[in-house]
């Protein structure tokens, strides 16, 4: 119950924060420039900090959930050792090639590889998504 309240309190306060930007970025807003610059600043770095706020939030919670349930502990780490790995092996295997468009954008190599271990990633994990769809119900008939 308490956990509840506390969430609701966060969400009015992420709802007042983004009323406040969505009332301020017309006030400000310039109609012989044409340029809003001091609210969309604001805007863009209070997306930030409410990433992160999420982003503390959604890890804080995971935390929690690791530590309450000791049993699970072991199946949680294995999982997530696992997705390191397959990141890790994908950047390792991703090319560092830079194509014109690359060279263009002043892209350095190492940000290409990393570019291109994250889309390798999405793939594999992709792949394994399909095949897990695929393969559940093959497995549920075979165990009857």
């Amino acid at each position: 119950m308490k956990n509840n309240k506390i969430l609701l309190l966060a969400v009015l306060a992420f709802a007042l924060i983004a009323s406040v930007v969505a009332v301020a970025f017309p006030m400000q807003y310039d109609k012989v420039t044409g340029s809003g610059l001091g609210a969309q600043q604001i805007a863009f770095c209070l997306t930030y900090v409410l990433f992160g706020v999420a982003l503390l939030a959604t890890l804080g919670f995971a935390l929690v959930g690791i530590f309450s349930n000791i049993k699970k502990q072991g199946k949680i780490l294995i999982a997530t050792g696992l997705l390191a790995a397959v990141l890790i092996i994908s950047i390792l295997l991703a090319s560092a090639e830079l194509s014109p468009v690359a060279e263009k954008m002043e892209t350095s190599a190492g940000q290409m590889k990393a570019i291109g271990g994250s889309l390798v990633t999405v793939y594999v994990l992709f792949g394994v998504a399909l095949l897990s769809i695929i393969a559940a119900p093959i497995i549920s008939k075979l165990r009857k």
